[in-house]
């Protein structure tokens, strides 16, 4: 663990960036005394537990020391505010067994690079953002407590991760359609959404028909595409309950096989298929053919976690829990009070059951 820097400057362009020492250069400032209180924090967790490599330690000859001020960790300040914050309950989820070497609620995100700038030459529709896209399935899956893994188009992608998405991976080539099929065939969740598969690596289309790389793999075929005009949207169905979308839409038809898990409800579009679902020998491939809003990409996410049998654990808006070896640590970016959602008589490393607003609360499990 590094920090920069150590004393406050007293001049230069970089004066008004905070040390751990005020400009005094011997009193500790709010950032120094939050650090010395995360450095006695990690030493009440067992770090060889988390199998980390113990640092080297370097000795050398030294000056006579500077007597500076010491670091005290205070108790941090509850919230306070002109209404008091209710405590929000979470809902857990009985927790499932996870195959061996993968954390319980670990699903896999694709992000590339290369699509990214693809989309800032031509995103086509002026609604279009992959990076809004990703943030969605990544608050989406963080809201249930998931543990996500980043992983790229051209690494390998671990076979015992339960579920993997792949938002708007618009260019493929035979290599990423081959780990696809495996991936769902040795009985993985692959999620694809649209723009998927439409374009090689040179971001030419493909000979044929649209995504023709990834039609066997979703079990349907995609017709046409639309993005209605900014301030205008219409609904999909979900579940039997109605969701925005607007940014963009596949009309998809789907094989006998497949499965249509939501459809569009109104307008031009209504009553055809906007998300499919195709097994894949022992696997399944899950085509998400419209860019829904948040609440739709919540539901679908939970919805797919749960097929996948993934243990979730269902958290209010800005509030994650972390996953390191054998503890949890909950970090709460509300403004309100919430509950961790630890076991009856756990032992809390940090904190407390009671996690105040912008609190952290770790415990062991």
């Amino acid at each position: 663990m590094a920090t920069y820097p150590f004393r406050q400057a007293l001049g230069g362009a970089e004066m008004f960036h905070h040390g751990l020492m005020g400009t005094d250069g011997i009193t500790p400032t709010l950032g120094g005394r939050e650090f010395q209180q995360t450095i006695d924090e990690i030493d009440r967790l067992d770090l060889a537990a988390l199998s980390l490599p113990a640092a080297p330690v370097a000795v050398a000859a030294t000056p006579a020391p500077i007597a500076v001020a010491t670091l005290t960790s205070p108790e941090p300040a509850a919230f306070s505010g002109p209404v008091a914050p209710p405590v929000v309950p979470i809902a857990a989820v009985l927790p499932v067994a996870a195959p061996a070497g993968v954390p319980a609620a670990c699903v896999g995100l694709v992000f590339d690079f290369e699509q990214l700038w693809w989309f800032k030459i031509l995103p086509q529709s002026s609604r279009w953002s992959y990076e809004r896209m990703l943030r969605l399935w990544y608050a989406a899956l963080s809201r249930l407590g998931c543990a996500v893994k980043v992983l790229r188009p051209d690494q390998a992608w671990p076979a015992d991760i339960p579920m993997i998405v792949c938002p708007g991976l618009q260019m493929v080539d035979e290599s990423i359609v081959e780990k696809m099929q495996a991936y769902a065939a040795g009985g993985g969740h692959l999620v694809l959404t649209c723009r998927t598969a439409l374009m090689d690596k040179t971001g030419q289309f493909f000979e044929g028909p649209i995504a023709k790389p990834i039609l066997p793999l979703i079990g349907g075929t995609i017709e046409a595409y639309d993005s209605l005009p900014e301030g205008m949207s219409a609904k999909v169905d979900l579940d039997g309950k109605e969701y925005e979308w607007g940014v963009w839409g596949d009309l998809l038809y789907n094989e006998e096989a497949t499965r249509i898990l939501a459809k569009y409800d109104d307008q031009f579009y209504e009553g055809a298929a906007a998300v499919i679902q195709h097994k894949v020998e022992v696997g399944v491939v899950t085509y998400c053919g419209v860019f829904g809003e948040e609440a739709f990409t919540n539901a679908l996410a939970e919805k797919l976690a749960a097929q996948a049998k993934i243990p979730t654990t269902l958290l209010p808006s800005r509030v994650q829990i972390l996953r390191r070896g054998p503890y949890r640590i909950l970090l709460n970016y509300t403004t309100g009070s919430v509950e961790a959602p630890a076991p009856a008589r756990t032992k809390f490393m940090v904190g407390t059951r009671k996690v105040e607003a912008a609190g952290v609360a770790v415990w062991k499990e």
